[in-house]
């Protein structure tokens, strides 16, 4: 026994050893492996980050950065301040970007400065705080950073980028959606373009990030998701309710996405799987805007209708109706663990489900930046039409005296001053205001044949109107009124301005420019019998005497004592001159057009281009010390001064 002890013991004992042995080089082993693994790991990401950053170098795009400069001290701007775009935080203060530039708010909602002097931030469409700056994108302007001192513009010379949509810190990068370039990056340094599964997406309306994944959505092409293995292009055909995309929400393994028609939802683990992914959860047509908090949906709608659903129970029958604001072109906003909802009408937070107005209304702002029509009456009050929104009156020293709308009072097309009545051009027929805005309406039942009323305009020695109507010029009294059309000899039978020189009528039509004696078309001029380039006049001005006719597309010309006309293409170019935006002080003749405002200095007829943005330049007006431009984005009041100091 004691032999078989000491045997088995043996036997143990160079058992364990070997054992021993094994583990160790097991253990060497797998040490060694392991240190093979990170270094192939190492190498990968080495190898990706190099693959990554040739990609960047690839894709960088050349980028034009400029200091913005303000606007001439001789100029001021009135603009709606009501429209706004969107909200960001910096500095301890609220920027909110509206249609007439950048304002700045204190925590509790107090107007601290206003950013007008820029005519780029008037542009301002999004907002993101980025190393330490904040970034505008504006609609045309470019991108600007604003360290809280100075703004620097960057722009890209090689890019069409049209609008800057979206704008997302995504930790070391700038990402910047764009409506026709696609995806930009920025490091602090270069921009490069980024492709999505190997395509340029473009009109991006939403740049979300949710953890590792970046959401890309889209004016008409759907939503993309990138991230980085992989890229994913959803549309109607996977189920979305639309292809315009206005918020996406990630919660928990649901992926909701807002679009126009309503919120269609998947499982995110789903995502990967073809075809119809996505299930319409509701239906909700106009829906602008989505944000999620506490296991709920707060959704907008595009009129400022704000809803509720539970994230349990996602059914078109379960919407809670929330708040609403009248107004338009609303929609949320998320900050933080704030919800707000900007629009056209103000900005206002979402707190404990109602609608709290943010900031302080001004009682004299515009009521839309598109300015149709201006005048100043006998006793210098400005009056302003607009495209949709009536008529606003101010004051010389810029206070608002009164709004005028109604049904038929909402389309202006143009206004003139009749010694002292103020005589407005309308689509619904044409309206007289006293000194008091007791008014009157001529319409159809006037005898009109057409309630669209382009242009007015009345001789001193004459108690008849003149009338320019979609259906010929017009002319007649309050009671009656008989029309001259192309049967007796007009162009056309669309007439768009009216002015006279010696005793002649002359109208501005689509096919050409007329002359009236006697009430008899006596000669028409076109680009087959005179130097017109352009056959289609749409505004007509007497400046000293003279009558000057700008056309759409073929520039601006004189009427000569010979009685023809003389061209201004070789000096200017074939300006595209808009409806009745010619003005005369009898010193200089001011032309509004697609790119901006000229002026024409009559005592030694030079031109000049102004060198501000104005953007579409639609209506001028004047008084004794200033010129007022109107255009798509408000009214610039510029004083005499100014074009004395380009002139020089």
């Amino acid at each position: 026994m004691k032999n078989i002890a000491k045997y088995l013991q043996k036997i143990f004992t160079t058992t364990n050893k070997k054992i021993l042995i094994l583990s160790v080089l097991f253990l060497v082993l797998a040490i060694a492996l392991t240190a093979e693994f990170f270094q192939i790991k190492r190498q990968t990401q080495q190898a990706l980050v190099k693959a990554k950053n040739t990609l960047f170098e690839q894709n960088i795009v050349k980028h034009r950065q400029e200091f913005c400069k303000p606007i001439s001290q001789n100029v001021s701007l009135l603009q709606n301040t009501n429209k706004t775009h969107t909200i960001a935080y910096y500095r301890d203060n609220y920027f909110v970007a509206t249609s007439a530039g950048l304002i700045k708010y204190s925590a509790n909602g107090q107007k601290l400065l206003s950013y007008n002097n820029l005519t780029e931030l008037s542009e301002a469409v999004s907002l993101a705080t980025w190393a330490d700056k904040l970034y505008i994108g504006t609609r045309s302007q470019g991108l600007l950073a604003f360290d809280g001192q100075e703004f620097k513009k960057y722009s890209w010379p090689e890019l069409k980028t049209s609008a800057i949509s979206a704008l997302l810190n995504d930790n070391g990068r700038l990402l910047i959606g764009t409506f026709n370039a696609g995806l930009l990056e920025f490091d602090g340094d270069k921009f490069s373009t980024i492709k999505i599964g190997k395509q340029t997406v473009k009109s991006i309306t939403s740049l979300t990030k949710e953890q590792q994944q970046l959401y890309i959505g889209t004016f008409n092409s759907g939503l993309w998701i990138e991230n980085a293995t992989k890229s994913q292009h959803f549309t109607t055909a996977e189920g979305l309710a639309s292809n315009r995309v206005v918020g996406v929400v990630q919660v928990d393994d649901k992926l909701i996405v807002a679009t126009d028609f309503g919120l269609s939802i998947a499982n995110l683990a789903d995502l990967s799987n073809n075809g119809q992914v996505f299930q319409t959860a509701i239906t909700l047509p106009t829906l602008s805007g989505i944000t999620s908090n506490d296991q709920q949906l707060t959704l907008v709608q595009d009129n400022g209708q704000l809803w509720q659903v539970s994230l349990e129970n996602l059914v078109t029958k379960n919407l809670k109706p929330v708040n609403k604001i009248d107004t338009a072109n609303a929609h949320i906003v998320k900050l933080g663990d704030q919800t707000w909802l900007a629009s056209d009408n103000g900005l206002w937070q979402l707190n404990k489900n109602k609608l709290v107005a943010f900031g302080q209304a001004n009682v004299n702002s515009l009521a839309s930046n598109l300015v149709s029509a201006l005048a100043v009456d006998h006793v210098g009050r400005l009056w302003i039409g607009y495209f949709r929104n009536g008529i606003d009156v101010f004051s010389s020293s810029g206070s608002k005296i009164t709004h005028l709308e109604n049904e038929n009072l909402r389309e202006i097309n143009h206004i003139a001053v009749r010694e002292k009545k103020v005589v407005v051009a309308t689509s619904q027929g044409l309206f007289s205001f006293d000194q008091n805005f007791r008014s009157s309406r001529l319409s159809k039942q006037n005898g009109f044949v057409n309630h669209n009323v382009t242009c007015s305009y009345q001789t001193s020695d004459s108690e008849n109107l003149l009338l320019a109507t979609a259906k010929g010029l017009a002319i007649g009294k309050s009671d009656k009124f008989s029309l001259l059309t192309t049967v007796q000899g007009l162009p056309s039978n669309s007439t768009y301005s009216i002015s006279t020189l010696d005793k002649n009528i002359y109208v501005a039509t689509l096919t050409g420019l007329a002359k009236i004696s006697n009430d008899k078309v006596i000669r028409t001029y076109k680009d087959a019998n005179s130097n017109l380039k352009s056959n289609w006049i749409t505004s007509l001005q007497i400046a000293n005497k003279q009558l000057f006719i700008g056309t759409y597309g073929g520039g601006v010309y004189q009427l000569m004592p010979n009685g023809e006309l003389r061209s201004f293409v070789p000096e200017i170019g074939r300006l595209a001159v808009n409806l009745n935006a010619m003005f005369s002080d009898n010193e200089r003749l001011y032309v509004g057009t697609l790119n901006g405002l000229w002026i024409y200095q009559l005592n030694n007829q030079r031109w000049h281009q102004v060198k501000i943005h104005l953007d579409n330049v639609l209506s001028i007006t004047g008084s004794n010390d200033n010129i007022y431009v109107g255009t798509t984005n408000g009214i610039a009041k510029i004083t005499k001064n100014f074009f004395q100091q380009i002139e020089n």
